[in-house]
């Protein structure tokens, strides 16, 4: 009886320290959290990470044999939590760009409006005054082109008004957004330049 109950005893124990070595032979990763180097963590302690949103696909994670750090994503473990655990953030932004990889985004900004109203209100001013300069010109003049000087110059005052018009609508949308962009600090617009009259 004492030899069974050894030997049951002794297969418990077995059983145990089998378990315990499955577990520290269980893929351990450091992770990078706001410029600090955590863990290590096992899979298990990854999930809720990647369920509060904490742990993200391009979180950088290290595992012992790796020579560097590396996106979550692209170690394969960690990608399969991702794809079986349901996370609090919608989309990465590696996915985004796969989505639309030839889409360019035009930002229209307060300074891309600024741009635009003062290419606008420049331009239209000068076609204004030319085009009022050619209708003085016909006017009182006594050439054979008179009537010519000032229909070109009428039609070339009009596209100046109009250019002004825009420049003017431009610069109060200008001022509108830069009050609601607020404190933020946005570059300049690559979209502030070609055709002014775009808007």
């Amino acid at each position: 009886m004492k030899k069974v109950t050894l030997f049951v005893l002794m297969f418990i124990l077995s059983i145990g320290a089998s378990a315990q070595d499955n577990k520290s032979q269980a893929p351990l990763f450091k992770v990078m959290l706001n410029g600090q180097e955590q863990g290590p963590y096992n899979l298990e302690q990854l999930k809720p990470m990647i369920q509060n949103g904490q742990l993200t696909r391009n979180t950088m994670v290290w595992q012992q044999g790796m020579s560097g750090w590396s996106e979550a994503e692209l170690i394969t473990e960690i990608n399969e939590l991702f794809k079986v655990v349901p996370s609090a953030q919608v989309i990465s932004a590696s996915d985004t760009i796969k989505a639309m990889p030839d889409k360019k985004v035009k930002v229209k900004n307060a300074y891309y409006y600024k741009k635009k109203s003062t290419i606008n209100m420049s331009f239209g001013g000068f076609e204004l005054i030319f085009g009022g300069l050619m209708v003085g010109l016909g006017a009182v003049g006594s050439s054979q082109y008179n009537g010519a000087y000032m229909a070109v110059g009428g039609a070339v005052a009009t596209l100046g008004a109009v250019m002004l018009g825009i420049g003017i609508s431009q610069r109060i949308k200008a001022k509108k957004l830069s009050k609601t962009e607020g404190r933020i600090t946005l570059g300049p617009a690559t979209s502030g330049i070609g055709l002014a009259i775009n808007f």
